[in-house]
């Protein structure tokens, strides 16, 4: 269900107030008062179920079995016909809005995207900050006697109205059943008869245009944006001007900005597009990832966009390379792959909101049919000029001569705004810049379209056969019989022990992929926009390249990869600017979020061989061109070739690919033991913690990951009872630990699986210490007990089935079918019927299968102890408990404080060190000598200490720990396939 209705409507005094209305939706309605009503029912009925709110739209979606669709569309129409809004679960509301901001706030994204927001013309709706804090919402209003219930009543009925509601439900039911289910359960939504909310304009006035924006960044990252305002453009659908101005400027190959830039050294990448706006505006942004050299010279950078821009401004329109896009956008939406029910409902939703005709909904967002080169000459020369721009130049540190001198009011990002210079307003022309040049015709548009031996079968083959074995290669093959589409995928494992077995090495193996596909950027530029690409990437036994689209030059395309990672000769400018960029993303890594360090730091303490960034980042400094190229041409000279061919390809064609790959490398074979993958390790008995302190100084939330060692994935019936046990909890544990008890807004849990074993997870990133936030996990396992006790038979049941709903969900299209096989190829099991397997074994459990099994894991015993591993990121910033420690030790010195600077202190969450400073300050103008100054210190040192819990072993040297484990038997195949094995 999309409503028209976003952020940009947010009064002035509440903004985050439709945000805030989408989270309470789901809180419980008049006929489900329950507050987790809908989820807990979806849950039971294989669904799931998700909200955004944008800057006009407010779009919800969930999926369900289909036995289940009438009653949970009964309780998803029950939103918009009676919310409760209940004032139980408002503040918490208020509460877990005010953690999904918390969550946000070191993400330069949502940092530029508000500080654009910011800076516009308080004259447009578009300056609101859309997301909304406990501040916006809950505090600032309630100080000021704001009733914000009342408030959010009044503005949902005021804004949500049937006429702008555009709903989609995707089902196997007849038209006219669902077309009277529909009706009968929605008709009662109040039509109000709104007019759909218009923003015409632009966001910027002449005050806030011919400006440029430095903004200092979090990550370590380098980008210049142009960005200007365009008219709608939903009327333009059949010529989407904005999209084929993208194709221009956003162009890679040769000629191109790109390639111009990155022959300069000034670039490394770069991207072109209109969006990112409302009814009534949208923005033309081209985006810029710079070098340091780049940044230095962003005013030059700055005059090569726009002197391309100049290109198109004095070049008619090219009418052939319209069509040209027109004829690609044609065969994307005829050979579109199936996407997810949710997504393809969402965005079906979306775009009955936009004027389309009704009978092109489908195919308006995607097809070019209609060549207008006026309203694309009238953009370029109207709206795309300098003094039609804004310029954002966002790093680490400010550009020479540069300082950040004013604050972002939301996420405190540090800014500073100049006007334009004059340089850039004179305009040099393309013809200052030698080489710039429009796109030429693309060579890799398919012209073979057809469906190879097509033949009818009773039911799709289930796996590939081994159509090829030797010594150094081996080819899975599976003709397509189920899509009937002119598409192929290739998988190509370049399998080495060397890969990935030191640090070194696996940097070493991480700047050959880079170089490779910074080698191929102008020829492979052409093959993507005509739906061919390639990935080619690192992994823990070897170099995986893949090649998907059309099936017409697929081979094209992949000979000329594997030809170059044969071929290349390592150029020492481009290595000297790939380091600087994989030096920065591992530098960056430091700044992801909490929760997503707790996964990796559970797989790092679980792998036989796996390294952290920071052990990369000091093996970046050991890198030189003449030892790249040598580790190139050895991991090359003795491998094993892993492939699989699916698709639209007859044999003979797949064979000739595998051929073709090896005849290119021509390797020695590697030993048996050298074909072993990297094994995992099992968590032995008893509970363990690792604690790792946030890498961002900035970020006040920690998190954990709390992994349950199950046992080995190819035990059968444990896998199925923690499939089933891993459903039955989610729910539950949500509604208990982020909703009620409001820890944070990144809770969830579900199995972790390894190629080895299996456990179940769960994960909570939150504003409390991690210690706490575990304590209430383990609190909640605790009651659980009485919940798995009182649960009726029925009702497992339906968890059961949803559990066997999944396993016996068909692909949704080639591409995941192809990633299904490849999976079990891969991981060396070759267990490719697995799930069909499964569903007897989830028949037959009961109830008390599942309980036993929860009390026997989660539990210890002496018959069975528990094996946990936790992973504790612990922020830096200190919890107030804890800074107010500290106060009976100056106490003793008897000294007076100011409270209120002392409550403003502890409120702003400080550091050691800044407590180390604040208490060094405090006592040195009272007076007191160092020596006592250095014992307060020390008390300040152990603030941040935390207990460790009874029977719980603190992992301090990792190496040391893992070095104890026993590792997990090689994956073997469940069968040798002997029969499929042809002798071709």
């Amino acid at each position: 269900m999309d409503v028209k209705v976003g952020h940009l409507q947010d009064p002035e005094d509440l903004q985050g107030l439709a945000h805030f209305c989408e989270h309470l939706m789901f809180m419980g309605t008049e006929k489900y008062p329950k507050e987790n009503d809908y989820t807990e029912f979806l849950t039971q009925h294989s669904g799931s179920s998700n909200a955004f709110t944008g800057m006009d739209q407010t779009c919800y979606y969930f999926d369900v079995a289909p036995d289940a669709l009438t009653p949970a569309l009964d309780r998803f129409a029950q939103f918009f016909i009676s919310p409760l809004f209940d004032e139980s679960c408002t503040e918490r509301e208020a509460n877990a809005v005010n953690s999904e901001n918390s969550k946000n706030l070191q993400s330069d994204m949502w940092r530029f995207f508000q500080l654009d927001k910011s800076t516009s013309s308080r004259k447009h709706a578009f300056w609101r900050f859309g997301t909304g804090n406990k501040e916006t919402l809950w505090d600032g209003p309630k100080e000021k006697g704001v009733d914000v219930r009342a408030r959010l009543i009044e503005w949902q009925e005021q804004n949500y109205s049937a006429n702008l509601c555009k709903l989609v439900v995707l089902t196997k039911e007849s038209l006219d059943d669902i077309t009277k289910t529909v009706v009968d359960k929605f008709t009662p939504a109040p039509n109000r008869h709104l007019p759909p909310p218009e923003f015409p304009g632009s966001p910027y006035t002449r005050d806030e245009l011919q400006r440029t924006l430095f903004v200092k960044s979090v990550r370590d990252v380098r980008t210049l944006e142009l960005s200007f305002t365009f008219p709608d453009e939903s009327a333009y659908y059949a010529t989407k001007p904005g999209s084929f101005l993208s194709h221009l400027i956003g162009h890679e190959g040769e000629g191109s900005i790109l390639s111009y830039l990155k022959k300069k050294g000034w670039a490394n990448g770069m991207s072109a597009g209109a969006g990112n706006g409302a009814s009534g505006f949208e923005f033309f942004k081209i985006s810029v990832d710079l070098t340091k050299e780049g940044l230095d010279n962003h005013e030059d950078v700055c005059s090569v966009l726009f002197a391309y821009i100049d290109l198109l401004r004095t070049t008619p329109p090219s009418e052939w390379a319209f069509k040209e896009v027109a004829a690609l956008s044609s065969l994307a939406f005829r050979y579109k792959e199936k996407s997810p029910p949710t997504t393809t409902s969402m965005h079906l939703a979306l775009t009955m909101s936009r004027p389309f005709p009704r009978e092109k909904l489908l195919s308006a967002p995607w097809k070019s049919t209609e060549w207008n080169p006026r309203i694309i000459r009238e953009l370029v020369e109207e709206r795309m000029r300098p003094e039609e721009c804004r310029i954002m130049i966002a790093s680490q540190e400010p550009v020479e001569g540069r300082t950040y001198e004013l604050k972002e009011k939301w996420y405190g990002t540090e800014y500073t705004i100049v006007p334009i210079s004059e340089k850039l307003l004179e305009r040099k022309p393309a013809s200052d810049f030698p080489g710039l040049a429009l796109p030429k015709p693309n060579e890799f548009v398919p012209t073979d379209l057809e469906i190879k031996n097509k033949v009818e079968v009773e039911a799709p083959a289930k796996r590939p056969l081994s159509i090829r074995n030797n010594p150094t290669s081996r080819l899975w093959y599976k003709k397509d019989d189920r899509w009937w589409v002119p598409r192929a995928g290739a998988f190509i494992l370049l399998r080495s022990p060397l890969v990935d077995d030191t640090a070194l090495h696996s940097v070493q193996s991480r700047l050959f992929t880079e170089l490779v596909k910074d080698a191929l950027t102008e020829y492979s530029y052409d093959a993507e926009l005509a739906g061919l690409s390639y990935t080619f990437e690192t992994q823990g036994d070897g170099i995986l390249l893949t090649v998907d689209g059309y099936n017409d030059k697929l081979h094209v395309l992949a000979k000329v990869v594997v030809e170059k990672m044969k071929e290349l000769k390592v150029d020492e400018e481009r290595l000297r600017l790939i380091t600087d960029q994989l030096k920065r993303a591992y530098i960056n890594y430091r700044l992801d979020q909490p929760y997503n360090h707790a996964a990796f730091y559970t797989g790092y303490l679980t792998s036989e061989t796996a390294w952290t960034r920071d052990a990369q980042l000091a093996a970046l400094e050991d890198v030189t061109p003449a030892n790249l190229q040598s580790y190139i041409a050895e991991v090359l000279s003795r491998l094993h070739v892993e492939m699989l061919v699916h698709g639209n390809m007859l044999k003979d064609e797949a064979i000739g690919l595998s051929k073709l790959v090896e005849n290119t490398f021509a390797p020695e074979p590697l030993t048996p033991e050298e074909l072993r993958s990297h094994r995992a390790l099992v968590v032995p008995e008893g509970k363990y913690l690792r604690r790792v302190p946030v890498g961002n100084p900035e970020n006040s939330n920690s998190a954990i990951e709390q992994f349950t060692y199950i046992g080995d994935i190819y035990d059968d019936l444990e896998r199925a009872k923690l499939s089933v046990f891993a459903t039955i909890v989610q729910e539950p544990l949500f509604d208990d630990l982020r909703a009620k008890q409001q820890l944070g807004y990144i809770v969830s849990s579900g199995s972790r699986r390894s190629i080895a074993f299996m456990g179940l997870r769960v994960i909570v990133q939150s504003e409390k210490d991690a210690a706490f936030v575990e304590s209430r996990v383990d609190a909640f396992w605790e009651e659980f007990k009485q919940t798995l006790d009182d649960m009726s038979e029925e009702e497992f049941d339906k968890y059961k089935t949803t559990v066997i709903n999944k396993k016996l969900e068909d692909h949704k299209n080639m591409w995941e079918e192809s990633s299904h096989l490849w999976l079990h190829i891969h991981a060396g099991w070759y267990d490719f019927e697995q799930r069909a397997r499964d569903v007897p074994i989830l028949q037959a459990l009961t109830k008390k299968d599942i309980v036993d099994f929860f009390h026997r894991h989660f539990f210890a015993s002496p018959s069975h102890p528990i094996r946990r591993l936790s992973i504790h990121m612990n922020s830096q910033r200190l919890q107030p408990e804890q800074v107010l420690a500290l106060a009976p030790t100056i106490a003793q010195f008897n000294v007076p404080m100011d409270e209120a600077q002392l409550a403003a202190f502890v409120a702003s969450r400080p550091t050691v060190e800044q407590v180390k400073g604040f208490a060094t300050q405090f006592l040195d103008a009272a007076g007191k000598s160092q020596e006592e100054i250095e014992r307060v210190l020390q008390v300040v040192d152990r603030l941040a200490d935390q207990p460790t819990p009874e029977g719980v072993e603190v992992v301090e040297d990792v190496e040391a720990w893992k070095s104890k484990l026993i590792p997990a038997p090689y994956a073997t195949p469940v069968a040798e396939y002997s029969d499929l094995i042809s002798k071709v």
